[in-house]
């Protein structure tokens, strides 16, 4: 017979002879076995050898344990003399009430062989009993069947992994008994012999934990290079939301804590008179399971309590504010964690399905989690039945899996990464309201999709965004390791690119292609280049050509040229694309065409054409190498310079007066003036300083091009609110040179100067933008962006706007409450400026910071700072009433955790002559 488990054939699984009797016997650690104790009666009762047979070689065993009569364990533990298991089986505490386990007996019956052939025989546990040296009993599924099981007792009983879970013990009228580990774990324990608790995790039934992860497996596997745990980073604030959504019971704890606080107003609201019930605007009492009105209904409790005298400091009136105090951050988490989807979105290359994978991966105890690609779904069968089939439920609906989740305690996940990528990319523009339809119908399932952001309409959908690597030092630290980068390449001027986790991981896998006298100059352009270069070895070999014609690069080439100069920057018609591939490898059949195997190689992606549903565009699958290729090609064309020039502004126009198209010349621009060699002659051209491109080159400052120094300081002599907007917005996606040199230009200006320009483009921005600057999300993870984040944020103090001054106060107190050390370096840094509404925001946030610090010394350390700068000789102090405030409460809370300090008592005690600031 064939063995389902030929693994353990003659190596882990042995007949086991004694005496007169014999029986079956399998290794659990590298010289140990474990097999039936009644076997061994012989070596007891007349001492006869215990051995068992490998490879037709007989070796004696010892015997270490002989169960235990009392507790009706008739099991034993044998030590083999002089043979080492090479793998020996795994122990599963699987319960013995579980039934729907496939489970299969493993040994040497007599009858087959004379003992000494391997048989499988396929059981299902049938009944459980007590009392007896067994505790299930188990019905052989085969048809063959034996005259008698002689030669099995002691065999193990596996799962489909091959993990023990019982061991066989007795026959009774052609039924077999087995004594569950799970019975005995603790016993087994006592020998050094460990069971496994974990039984879920091989659970390999449709619906099982072990089939979730063996299908897991296989799905991460497509993801290919995209999923690398070498240089996984953690990106934490992502991951922790995705927990708190996949795990039920976070779910029912809140829930729990909303019951109690229903609980509270039921009892305060069960004592109200008739006709002096609490009505909602509805005129409808409170509900119970109605958390989202709880807050009102409580409040309205408690104003009735606050009214009467009698009530007003009892019980009553304080369950009811503490419950108050509780209950928005209740129904808060109730309504993020009640949802039942979450869109994840993010730019080309931002790490989406390397933190789908990862999380999918390292989350399945929580809930059970199952990861879709969306290449793998077609517009040929509904969403659900797609998902059935990828992960191979028998049924074409999801419910026996809400069932099973349901019975488990915890949430489904289906996780569809890259919808976008589906073959026919417009079939999801119409479908995509259909997951969620889907999704709605069962309680115990959740539903996260990733997609690139703009290429589908997700509408009104909830949505969180990823924008690459929170800690860009430790990102690089681990590429370079991992590929082989040297550690002494100046990759800073690459920061904001390598946050981009496809830029970074392009850039290293490339690494070997860029000629290394080149690399100290190297461009953005150079390593698209090199990229295009390596993939083109895999490619030119799918679609059968010579790989020294570079079929890659000019057919990439090709794209943005007819990109730019046909399309405006835009994508082009899957057409198109296929008849330029066509045109350098002529005669291909679809399989090695150009086009299909530039995009199974990611090197472009297929989208829906919104305008025309039913077309389909191609574009670059990274847009930023787009860009890049479309600057190349107008900058190698055979016009002048000023003819360049033209060409952008006529492009400009044209963009402007059509929607939709302005982002991609942006990045034409901003790609240009990184690529370009003349700064000269872009920084001295009008169109560029003071005409129609002037705001393009602001918006080049993220591509961290090497002229961002003169960019800022050409811009600071007119200021606009696209700078400010630049500065702000895209504080991500540039590096710490521009916040040098915005705060050395600043720093040179007199106060009326910089109100002229500065203080007015931030009032503007304000204007357009709001006054809410906590809603920009800076990634302060490292020294260096924290210390430039608090340094733009201290300038922006500058605008004339009460309202944005107390966000930004907000926003500088939270990035100094992580790390109270950076109080001195903005201090420090802000010493020189000469503007009291700087100073006073900037000491409001440190204020914040120690007030609620016990740190004495860290306190002592701003005290003495903030006295050195605004109490020259202990006799002088600032001019402005708000900023000697702010100054004295530092100080005083100095006094209040080091009473021998004296900077508060000698400044407050001695006659202070004021000064004009010096910030």
């Amino acid at each position: 017979m064939k063995s389902k488990y030929k693994t353990y054939n003659n190596a882990s699984i042995v007949p086991l002879f004694c005496g007169t009797d014999q029986g079956t016997a399998f290794f659990v650690d590298k010289d140990l076995l474990l097999t039936a104790r009644h076997v061994l009666a012989d070596a007891e009762d007349n001492g006869d050898t215990v051995t068992i047979e490998i490879d037709n070689t007989s070796y004696f065993c010892n015997i270490v344990w002989e169960g235990d009569t009392t507790n009706l364990i008739d099991l034993a533990i044998l030590k083999c003399r002089d043979y080492v298991c090479p793998a020996p089986l795994r122990l599963l505490a699987l319960p013995s009430d579980r039934k729907d386990i496939d489970l299969t007996i493993c040994g040497y019956p007599y009858a087959n062989g004379g003992g000494r052939n391997q048989f499988e025989i396929p059981v299902s546990p049938t009944a459980n009993v007590s009392g007896r040296e067994y505790d299930v009993i188990s019905a052989p599924e085969t048809l063959l069947s034996f005259v008698s099981y002689k030669g099995l007792s002691g065999s193990p009983v596996l799962n489909d992994s091959g993990s023990v879970v019982g061991v066989i013990t007795d026959q009774m009228n052609m039924v077999l008994g087995y004594k569950t580990l799970a019975s005995i774990t603790d016993t087994l324990g006592e020998h050094g012999l460990v069971c496994s608790a974990n039984w879920e995790l091989e659970d390999q039934k449709p619906y099982g934990l072990g089939h979730s992860l063996t299908l897991l497996s296989k799905q991460v596997d497509l993801a290919g290079d995209r999923y690398n745990e070498k240089v996984h980073v953690e990106n934490n604030s992502l991951i922790q939301k995705l927990e708190r959504f996949s795990d039920k019971q976070q779910f029912l704890e809140v829930i729990s804590r909303l019951n109690e606080l229903e609980e509270i107003y039921a009892s305060y609201a069960s004592t109200l008179p008739q006709g002096k019930q609490i009505l909602d605007w509805d005129n409808k009492p409170y509900e119970i399971g109605g958390y989202i009105n709880l807050t009102y209904f409580l409040q309205q409790a408690l104003k009735l309590v606050d009214n009467d005298p009698s009530q007003k400091n009892g019980d009553a009136a304080q369950n009811l504010r503490k419950s108050l105090d509780k209950v928005d951050d209740l129904v808060r988490q109730y309504l993020e964690l009640k949802r039942g989807d979450y869109i994840i979105e993010g730019e080309a290359g931002s790490g989406k399905t390397h933190m789908a994978c990862w999380f999918a991966l390292h989350h399945q105890s929580p809930c059970y989690v199952y990861l879709i690609h969306g290449a793998q779904l077609t517009p040929s069968e509904s969403v659900e039945k797609q998902i059935c089939r990828l992960c191979g439920f028998p049924d074409a609906t999801l419910l026996a899996l809400d069932e099973k989740m349901a019975t488990v305690g915890k949430y489904g996940v289906v996780i569809i990464d890259a919808i976008n990528e589906c073959s026919s990319g417009s079939y999801w523009v119409k479908q995509l309201d259909v997951f969620r339809q889907t999704f709605d119908k069962y309680k115990n399932l959740k539903l996260i999709i990733t997609i690139r952001t703009g290429t589908v309409d997700i509408g009104a959908w909830e949505r969180e965004s990823i924008s690459g690597f929170e800690n860009v030092h430790k990102a690089v630290s681990r590429y370079f390791c991992t590929f082989g980068v040297p550690k002494d390449f100046d990759w800073r001027k690459f920061k904001s690119d390598f946050r981009n986790p496809l830029f970074l991981r392009l850039f290293c896998d490339s690494f070997r292609y860029l000629n290394g006298y080149w690399q100290n100059d190297l461009k953005q352009i150079d390593v698209y280049l090199a990229y295009i270069k390596k993939r083109n070895e895999k490619i030119s070999e799918l679609v059968d050509e010579d790989v020294f014609r570079n079929v890659s690069e000019k057919y990439l080439l090709k794209i943005a040229s007819y990109s730019l100069y046909y399309q405006n920057c835009q994508d082009i018609s899957r057409g198109k694309a296929r008849s330029l591939g066509d045109c350098i490898c002529r005669g291909r059949l679809w399989s090695q065409s150009l086009l299909k195997n530039s995009l199974d190689e990611n090197l472009l992606i297929s989208m829906p054409d919104y305008e025309f549903i039913e077309n389909e565009l191609v574009g670059f699958h990274f847009e930023k190498m787009g860009d890049f290729l479309r600057a190349y090609v107008l900058l190698n064309s055979k016009t002048d310079y000023a003819k360049k020039v033209d060409q952008l502004i006529e492009l400009q126009k044209y963009t402007k007066s059509h929607d939709g198209y302005e982002g991609k010349f942006r990045g034409l621009i901003g790609a240009y003036i990184d690529t370009y060699n003349g700064k000269e002659n872009l920084l001295n051209n009008k169109s560029f300083t003071d005409g129609p491109l002037r705001e393009y080159l602001i918006e080049a400052l993220p591509y961290n091009t090497k002229y961002n120094k003169d960019i800022i300081a050409l811009l600071l002599k007119s200021m606009t609110p696209a700078l400010v907007r630049v500065l702000v917005v895209k504080f991500n996606d540039y590096g710490s040179d521009e916040i040098r040199t915005l705060h050395k230009m600043l720093l040179g200006m007199s106060m009326p100067e910089r109100d002229a320009v500065w203080s007015e483009a931030i009032n503007e921005f304000c204007d357009i933008y709001g006054y809410d600057f906590r809603r920009w999300n800076y990634n302060v993870s490292e020294k260096e962006d924290r210390e430039r984040a608090l340094v733009l944020l201290s300038w922006l103090l500058c605008t004339s706007y009460p309202e944005a001054r107390a966000r930004i106060i907000r926003k500088l107190y939270l990035i100094l409450r992580e790390e109270p050390k950076f109080c001195v370096f903005i201090l420090n840094a802000m010493a020189a400026c000469d503007d009291p509404y700087v100073a006073e925001g900037v000491l409001c946030a440190i204020y914040g910071v120690v007030v609620k610090s016990r740190n004495a010394d860290m306190v002592a350390e701003v005290a003495g700072m903030v006295r050195q700068v605004f109490y020259k000789e202990h006799i002088e102090g600032p001019e402005d009433i708000q900023v000697r405030k702010w100054t004295l409460k530092i100080m005083e809370r100095d006094h209040y955790l080091t009473p021998a300090s004296k900077h508060f008592e000698e400044c407050t005690r001695q006659t202070i002559h004021l000064r004009h600031l010096s910030i």
